[in-house]
């Protein structure tokens, strides 16, 4: 099984590469590839494995799908943020071409109707363009965890 677990954890290396190259030519937040992660491969059993690659960000289901009047997922709508009564508070210098600028150093805004971001998916692309590498390296790790089951006997016959 020792071959087979090193390769899912090649083939993992490959896919969050992959991934992490996809996300900036999407333009996607560089925040969500600093959060790819995997855990080590796991034998399930004598027969199967697997190996977790975890996007720990809460935004790349919106970067991947859609999210708001852009959602591919679930109902397409304006969502409220926040989704409370206090209100957002948006330091001035993020707004440097506001005119003329607001009183204090803060704007507060009680509650924004944002349409949400069009899907610049990153994940669903990276898994199939490794596929023919991840097909190829998988492949190669189960013929070798085979062979080092298979004894090889000699038979010689003296006629």
């Amino acid at each position: 099984m020792n071959d087979i677990l090193a390769g899912l954890s090649k083939v993992a290396d490959i896919v969050m590469t992959q991934i992490q190259k996809k996300i900036s030519e999407v333009n996607a937040p560089r925040a969500i590839a600093e959060t790819i992660s995997k855990q080590s491969p796991a034998a399930d059993g004598d027969t199967g494995a697997h190996i977790d690659i975890t996007i720990d960000h809460p935004a790349a289901p919106a970067f991947e799908w859609g999210s708001g009047l852009h959602s591919t997922r679930g109902e397409k709508k304006k969502y409220p943020i926040p989704d409370e009564p206090t209100g957002v508070g948006i330091p001035v210098e993020n707004w440097p071409k506001f005119k003329p600028p607001p009183f204090g150093t803060t704007v507060w805004f009680t509650q924004i109707k944002h349409p949400g971001v069009e899907k610049r998916p990153f994940i669903a692309p990276s898994v199939v363009a490794t596929m023919p590498e991840v097909k190829k390296i998988l492949g190669a790790s189960m013929k070798a965890q085979l062979m080092r089951g298979v004894k090889v006997y000699e038979e010689i016959v003296i006629k």
